[in-house]
């Protein structure tokens, strides 16, 4: 994972997805996720990013670092938007950057991919009061839509724990109202 409180990484971000644009005047987006796995730079200036708080991923304990992710996010959009008003840029609400932000509150023009991995549970509905895993994910969903940025739901599928057996899913009807009945793209 790339040092976040790096002065020199947001000036690189901020230049690459300026030339991104430039390029290419017509794409309306850039992703700014952090890579595919929860273990962050840990020297001194990123963890005073993070709320202090930490969380099991994998069965390993590890900081949380939403408002790590959000403070550098939030500075590459409020840079890149002096120049290309109007873009948007992607963010996977995920891993250790599910749970909700202490501090930072997300730009207007980041559009939320909330992932429904950590935690999250598919043997029950997403709703499913019974269910820990879900009634987690589902606290943190509602907080992050609280916050009225576009939001998508990206329905992680673990892949990798039976990849060689069938992972049937089903549209389940479920008669409780489910968090997505809201509109999550105002």
């Amino acid at each position: 994972q790339l040092c976040l409180s790096n002065p020199e990484v947001l000036n690189i971000a901020v230049r690459n997805v300026r030339k991104y644009f430039d390029t290419d005047p017509d794409r309306d987006s850039y992703s700014l996720s952090p890579d595919d796995n929860p273990w962050f730079c840990e020297c001194a200036e990123c963890r005073a990013l993070n709320s202090g708080e930490m969380m099991d991923v994998w069965t390993k304990p590890v900081p949380v670092v939403t408002d790590r992710v959000l403070w550098f996010s939030n500075r590459v959009c409020e840079e890149v938007l002096r120049t290309h008003p109007g873009k948007l840029f992607g963010l996977h609400v995920y891993h250790s950057y599910t749970p909700l932000p202490a501090r930072e509150r997300p730009h207007p023009n980041l559009v939320l991919w909330v992932c429904h991995h950590t935690p999250a549970c598919y043997a029950h509905t997403i709703d499913d009061p019974t269910c820990p895993e879900n009634v987690k994910f589902n606290d943190y969903l509602r907080g992050w839509c609280a916050m009225g940025n576009k939001i998508v739901v990206y329905a992680y599928v673990y892949k990798s724990v039976c990849d060689h057996l069938l992972w049937p899913m089903e549209r389940i009807k479920s008669n409780s109202p489910s968090v997505f009945a809201q509109t999550f793209w105002p």
